[in-house]
């Protein structure tokens, strides 16, 4: 009887007291950009041109979770920016036009969320974050912050309890005690 206890003690303490494992957040900033001068006699849009590379690695055993990318149009040397598209690799996460806000507000904020669809772009080793200049004037661009949030990659939870219960099974079975025979 106490090696049933043991054995039932320790299956049940593995499914329900594992450890809690905590989700990591990768933090990988670029900092400010200041391109050249264009003026208006140029022919737009100019060639894309890359910013910087986001260099990380996804801990072993884990998953994406969450992703954003957050930046501001304009930066300390100079308020206001030319019209540009903002691309993390292909993708394109914000666009500033010829008398939009964004060329004429200092330092409007960039923010954009990655959907699931999207983390393959995550995935492309190192990404990088590009603009394409599509107006006369200097690109500028503040601090490019990537957010990207992980958990573990863990089995869902009824495939543990069901592993459980098969072993509460097999344990039942194994220290199961002979019947007496019956008087006849």
């Amino acid at each position: 009887m106490k090696q049933t206890s043991l054995v039932l003690g320790l299956v049940l303490s593995a499914l329900c007291g594992a450890p809690m494992v905590w989700p990591a957040v990768l933090v990988i900033s670029l900092p400010e950009f200041t391109g050249e001068l264009h003026d208006a006699e140029e022919s737009f849009p100019l060639t894309p041109i890359t910013i910087g590379l986001f260099d990380y690695d996804i801990p072993a055993g884990e998953a994406i979770r969450s992703a954003s990318l957050t930046s501001r149009y304009g930066n300390s040397s100079g308020g206001n920016t030319a019209a540009m598209d903002v691309l993390f690799q292909d993708l394109l996460v914000s666009q500033c036009t010829t008398g939009g806000s964004c060329a004429e507000v200092p330092e409007e904020a960039i923010s954009f969320n990655f959907s699931k669809v999207q983390f393959q772009y995550l995935e492309q080793k190192p990404p990088a974050l590009r603009t394409v200049q599509t107006g006369p004037g200097t690109i500028r661009l503040g601090q490019t912050t990537l957010t990207v949030e992980t958990r573990p990659v863990v089995p869902e939870p009824s495939s543990g309890l069901l592993l459980g219960m098969g072993l509460v099974g097999i344990v039942g079975l194994l220290t199961r005690r002979p019947r007496p025979p019956s008087p006849s």
